[in-house]
């Protein structure tokens, strides 16, 4: 039996804190690792993390969407709390790089903070096209480590 550490990440005043929380798994019963050029491990990592992702963006997708049917008076408030929101996805997105070191999250990123901009100047249509493409980069990770876990059989 191995166990894999997992960082846990919380945001304070913009400072992103990390504790450990060490999961035993055990790997030793795996026949093969083949994979698409990714270990077992790494493909269940990048799993989790990009099904995280995703959730989270569709999530702020959903909220940029009831922006655009608010009154006047209720857009300011509720826009503040989409970049806070947001903010806090584009964390995650840095702690899953940093965890599995995939260009896709980085890039995901990237996209997300040219969404974060695009929430304060009321560019509705450019957040959800960035939200977009930041869940296709995603996916990409996601489907590269769907595949190693199919060729393995734990899937």
């Amino acid at each position: 039996m191995s166990e894999i550490l997992l960082p846990i990440g919380w945001i304070r005043d913009g400072e992103i804190l990390t504790s450990y929380l060490y999961i035993p798994i055990i790997l030793k019963e795996i026949p093969c690792c083949r994979g698409v050029g990714m270990d077992v491990r790494t493909a269940i990592l990048d799993y989790q993390l990009s099904e995280k992702l995703k959730s989270e963006l569709i999530i702020s997708s959903n909220l940029v969407s009831e922006l655009t049917i608010m009154t006047e008076e209720d857009v300011a408030g509720a826009a503040k709390m989409v970049s806070l929101f947001l903010e806090a996805v584009s964390a995650e997105a840095r702690i899953a790089y940093k965890i599995s070191m995939s260009k896709d999250f980085l890039e995901s990123d990237g996209i997300i903070a040219k969404a974060i901009s695009a929430v304060k100047i009321q560019d509705y249509e450019y957040v959800n096209n960035c939200i977009a493409e930041a869940i296709s980069f995603v996916t990409n990770t996601a489907g590269k480590a769907l595949q190693t876990l199919i060729e393995n059989r734990l899937i």
